[in-house]
């Protein structure tokens, strides 16, 4: 058997607690990467310095050449904007128009050569400001008219030869060539020392297109090169200046330059040909390498390049100096961050391990709710995926209880708002009531819903009128009417025309959405037809502030409800048509019973029957209690008599009509409802009497007449000759009618009316009835 042998526990890496693994893991982490960083630093110082000041020399140099090309931009911009100004060109071209001999036919010109000067002055040559150190016009032949200098005498000794100046034959190849300004760089022979001077040419033309002169501005070398070849920060004493093809050289003036500006070197032979970069040089008589870049500035008609250098030892020490400080700090650094590091991943890691076993053992325990810290959930590593993990299976859990509890509730919600409805259309009688009651049942029960409304359909189905609506706004809709056209472009003029379902889910972006005055909250519309078969009766329509506010459930849910509003309308509707016709039969029934009455009394001959039972006396107003009942249908009762009694005048009425009153003289400590009610109900038995006895007379006349009929008949249908028919009908109907002379005629044809000379009787019975 094998023996197993026991670590001890400060030797085994595993069994150590989480701070000491991670302190042990950074110190091996970084003493590898530490050591060869040092190793490949202190043999790169030399590749790092140059680095270094390659960088920095090309980055100020990029800024001094943007600066001198700008300044140099802005210069022959000043040139040309006062060469085309139209005021300063008629003064220049007066001047040289009085120098220049012509055989032109020109008016009368007068130069004056003091004012053009001051013109120069004050535009070109102010003080402080100006780009340019003097200005000069030259004749088409090079000779000098002006000279302006800025704060100083105006030059005006005409007659120098300046035709051999580079400035003056430039720009005179360039007028040959048609170019309008040139910018040379040159030396200038006629002052001492030769000075290197940037000259800006604008050739003044004349009407011929000739030259008349050339306008020469002279730059102001500090303000425009000098001042931007300046350093940012300049640790390692670099020096710039500019140099042009020709070996000419703009340096600044305000410090020496130092020895090793010169042209001698082979970075300034690369420069010539153009272009931009960076090299190591040496200089003849100069001890040590130096780093230099170059570019080239494309303002200029002359090439100009700009170079800057450095000595390279001096970059060196520079950047050992920066090392050696650096690297302390780092050093010193990088200890107190390794703390920090252990002491924070420790704190990243094990504290989160502990929450999460926590939540382990509250979910063994049944406790689903018991949610992991953010902190664990979003780090991102493996601890954090596996908290996530965990955490999706107890929302899984949580969300599909949850859900189920919404959902739940949600359709118990829309039963309950169902069932009060169809409660409220089986109870309501008053289909407005119906209507406010739904509306303002749905806002109050959908907490999304902040409007609905009902609209109904007008019977030519042309506008779907507002019928109920909540709130203020629902009111002042309805007190104007609010109608909408059937089909129109709304949504409710859709639906009432489609019958469809209509679900705006962001009203921003709708096309049928119609934006209401009263209604600007409205995010979100949907409205649903209230339905009867294929007829659309109107619509409902609820509102909400917010976008996508109705997802299919509670679509499902309006439209349940939308459908019991629809039987309740119908059925009220249909309702009001049986009240209606109900009405309408009772009316024609008691206008049937009036004017059978009528006929009954006609029939008669009496205008009214009246039989009086007992002691008839006078009573008191008789007659207008009498008037009162007939009229008003109601028992009518007068004041007390001075016998006591109390006249009463009860109404006769027959399915609603009244036919006549029965009046009684009652004493008038007897009479009583119960009285009252007797009598009433007496009164309504005798109306029923009344026309049972007139039916029966009435079917009795009617016997009576059929019998005649048939009589008659059977009389005439036995005789064949037609004078004696007439002859038995004329006496037969006598006797029926009772009447003592009876006629028949019989007519032939128009024709055998006028052959009979106008008498175009056929046949005729003449007889007097037995009565």
């Amino acid at each position: 058997m094998k023996s197993i042998r026991i670590i001890p526990r400060f030797l085994n890496p595993i069994s150590w607690p989480m701070w000491l693994k991670l302190l042990s893991g950074f110190l091996i982490a970084l003493a590898l990467p530490a050591g060869l960083i040092a190793f490949f630093l202190i043999n790169g110082v030399r590749d790092l310095g140059l680095q270094t000041v390659q960088s920095f020399l090309a980055q100020n140099e990029a800024q001094q050449r943007a600066a001198i090309e700008a300044t140099l931009r802005q210069a022959r911009t000043t040139m040309d904007e006062f060469v085309d100004n139209p005021v300063y060109r008629r003064e220049l071209e007066s001047l040289f128009i009085g120098n220049v001999e012509s055989n032109l036919l020109l008016s009368t010109v007068n130069p004056d050569i003091e004012s053009v000067g001051a013109l120069l002055n004050d535009t070109l040559l102010e003080t402080n400001v100006s780009l340019f150190e003097s200005v000069r016009l030259l004749d088409r032949n090079g000779q000098l008219i002006l000279e302006a200098q800025a704060g100083q005498p105006l030059n005006t000794l005409a007659g120098i030869d300046e035709s051999s100046s580079l400035v003056f034959r430039s720009a005179r190849v360039g007028t040959s060539s048609g170019g309008n300004q040139i910018l040379v760089i040159s030396d200038r022979l006629d002052l001492p020392g030769r000075p290197v001077r940037a000259e800006i040419a604008n050739p003044i033309y004349w009407r011929d297109g000739e030259p008349l002169g050339y306008l020469v501005a002279t730059l102001d070398n500090q303000r425009v090169f000098y001042d931007n070849l300046v350093f940012n920060d300049n640790l390692f004493g670099a020096y710039s200046y500019l140099l042009t093809a020709g070996g000419l050289m703009l340096a600044p003036e305000s410090d020496a330059p130092p020895a090793y500006a010169t042209t001698r070197t082979s970075i300034v032979g690369r420069a010539t040909f153009g272009g931009n970069g960076s090299e190591v040089f040496t200089i003849p008589g100069q001890e040590g390498e130096f780093a230099g870049y170059y570019s080239t500035l494309t303002t200029t008609d002359t090439p100009l390049i700009l170079i800057s250098q450095v000595p390279v030892e001096t970059a060196l020490q520079r950047a050992l100096e920066y090392l050696s400080v650096r690297t302390f700090v780092v050093a010193v650094g990088a200890v107190f961050l390794l703390i920090i590091l252990v002491a924070l991943f420790n704190q990243l890691v094990t504290p989160p391990l502990v929450r999460l076993r926590k939540a382990v053992q509250a979910m063994r325990a049944g406790n689903y709710a018991e949610a992991i810290p953010a902190s664990v959930l979003y780090r991102g590593d493996e601890i954090g995926a596996l908290a996530e993990s965990f955490d999706e299976m107890r929302q899984q859990v949580n969300e599909v209880v949850t859900g189920l509890e919404a959902r739940v509730n949600e359709r118990v919600r829309d039963l309950k708002t169902t069932q009060e409805v169809s409660r409220a259309a089986a109870n309501q009688q008053d289909l407005q009531g119906l209507l406010d009651f739904c509306t303002n049942l749905i806002v109050e029960r959908f907490p999304k819903i902040y409007h609905a409304q009902v609209f109904l359909v007008e019977s030519d189905g042309q506008h779907a009128v507002l019928r109920a609506s909540t709130g203020e706004v629902g009111r002042q809709m309805l007190t104007r009417g609010h109608r909408l056209a059937v089909g129109g472009m709304s949504v409710i003029g859709q639906v009432t025309r489609q019958g469809q379902v209509i679900a705006v889910r962001d009203t921003a972006t709708s096309q049928i959405h119609r934006r209401n005055e009263f209604l600007l909250e409205t995010r979100a519309e949907l409205a649903l037809p209230l339905r009867i078969g294929r007829d659309i009766i109107g619509a409902l329509d609820v509102q909400s502030k917010g976008t996508n506010a109705f997802d299919d459930d509670e679509i499902a849910a309006f439209q349940m409800i939308a459908n019991q509003l629809s039987l309740a309308v119908e059925n009220m509707r249909l309702q009001e048509q049986s009240n209606y016709r109900s009405l309408e039969v009772e009316r024609a029934n008691r206008m049937s019973t009036l004017k059978m009455w009528q006929d009954y009394m006609h029939d008669r001959r009496a205008r009214e029957l009246t039989t009086v039972s007992g002691t008839m006396t006078d009573m008191p107003g008789a007659e207008r209690l009498r008037q009162t009942a007939i009229s008003e249908g109601r028992i009518v009762i007068g004041d007390v008599t001075e016998r006591h009694t109390v006249p009463v005048a009860v109404p006769i009425r027959l399915r609603g009509q009244t036919l006549g009153a029965v009046e009684w003289e009652l004493v008038a400590q007897e009479l009583d409802e119960n009285k009252l009610q007797l009598a009433q109900e007496l009164t309504d038995r005798l109306a029923i009497s009344l026309d049972n006895a007139r039916l029966f007379q009435e079917s009795q006349t009617s016997s009576e007449r059929e019998r005649i009929i048939n009589t008659i008949a059977a009389r005439l249908t036995a005789q064949n000759d037609i004078n004696t028919i007439l002859e038995t009908a004329v006496k037969e109907v006598g006797q029926a009618l009772r009447v003592p002379q009876v006629s028949i005629r019989l007519h032939g044809t128009p024709e055998d009316h006028s052959s009979n000379g106008g008498n175009g009787s056929n046949g005729s019975a003449n007889g007097a009835a037995n009565n």
